[in-house]
C-alpha cells in the first residue's frame, strides 16, 4: 500500500505511474497500455497536426473507460 495516495485519489488511478508523454517516440499505443495497467497514460502531442491529434484521442477513446 502507498502511504501518500494523493495523485492515486486525484487521477483516479490504481498506481502512482504517470506516462511522460514522449512527443516523436511513442504513440496512443503506449498510453492506452498504462492506463490498462492503471496508472496515467499521458498522449504526445508537441509534433502532431491538429488531425493527427485527433486521431490519436479517438483511437485512446475507443480503448479505454
Amino acid at each position: 500500500m502507498w502511504p501518500d495516495r494523493r495523485i492515486i485519489d486525484l487521477f483516479k488511478t490504481e498506481f502512482p505511474i504517470v506516462l511522460a508523454p514522449m512527443a516523436g517516440a511513442m504513440d496512443a499505443d503506449l498510453a492506452i497500455e498504462v492506463s490498462a495497467a492503471g496508472g496515467l497514460g499521458s498522449l504526445p502531442a508537441g509534433m502532431l497536426s491538429r488531425e493527427a491529434l485527433r486521431d490519436q484521442f479517438a483511437k485512446f477513446r475507443a480503448r479505454t473507460d
